[in-house]
């Protein structure tokens, strides 16, 4: 199960992937579609995936919304997940959250760096504490030296101030932050991490050292495609020195038991 990777719909893929290529100054491996994903899924013998895209203006969180809907509802073994936007009112937050919770919408993407806001900040906290009141998980962006909205220190205080809420810290807890990340976060039982664009910066050591820390139990797979190719990220992780008993919790166990997927 790929449990982090983003889709926009084909009128707008080419600008969509051509902006998080600037942002991270790296060339893209996909297209971005759904029907590219799948097909590159397919190859890699991937059978599920969790989607999601991030609303950079708050008029475009309900048409990402439907659209995550739509991709899911097209196919069961798509997973996806809603956003919100931090300059909407709270009176729109809330029903925004309930609308995902009504429509079969497994949690909500945030991403701090794109949208401008601190990963501990009011919008976050309250976001999330209204996530756990819906059972919906939150799939947060972690991590950029370059910016300073979503480091480990953050994500840490998020954490603490919604222990209710099963958080999925991405990029192994913390993208440039990684031994870091491992030190702070692992402590906390209600963050899970996913290997999503890291394991190309990292050597194997440092790999296996981020995941034992955390407990495979609390590690899934993730590609962040388009950036990445799905057949690559998979033979990264399974090159590592890992058991096959933190293999099938990676890969399957730990994604199908967060998004209930049976």
């Amino acid at each position: 199960m790929d449990c982090h990777a983003h889709v926009f719909p084909a009128k707008v893929a080419v600008n969509a992937v051509d902006s998080i290529g600037s942002f991270y100054q790296l060339p893209m491996a996909g297209s971005g579609t759904i029907h590219d994903l799948s097909a590159l899924h397919q190859q890699a013998g991937i059978t599920h995936r969790v989607i999601s895209s991030t609303a950079t203006r708050p008029e475009q969180v309900a048409v990402i919304n439907r659209f995550m809907l739509h991709c899911a509802q097209k196919n069961s073994t798509t997973i996806s997940l809603g956003t919100l936007h931090p300059s909407q009112p709270d009176e729109d937050i809330v029903r925004t959250l309930d609308e995902i919770t009504a429509s079969g919408l497994r949690g909500v993407k945030l991403h701090p760096d794109f949208q401008r806001f601190p990963a501990d900040g009011p919008f976050a906290v309250k976001a999330a504490r209204l996530m756990a009141d819906r059972r919906l998980v939150l799939l947060i962006h972690a991590g950029d030296p370059r910016q300073r909205f979503s480091n480990p220190e953050q994500i840490e205080r998020l954490a603490a101030a919604c222990p209710d809420t099963k958080i999925i810290a991405a990029h192994l807890g913390g993208w440039g932050h990684w031994k870091d990340a491992a030190q702070v976060l692992a402590k906390w039982q209600n963050v899970f991490v996913d290997t999503s664009s890291s394991l190309p910066f990292i050597t194997q050591e440092e790999a296996i050292q981020c995941i034992r820390t955390f407990g495979a139990h609390r590690v899934l797979f993730g590609t962040d495609y388009p950036m990445w190719r799905p057949a690559d990220e998979y033979t990264r992780l399974m090159t590592l020195p890992l058991t096959v008993k933190e293999q099938e919790m990676i890969l399957w166990e730990n994604g199908s038991r967060l998004f209930h997927v049976f």
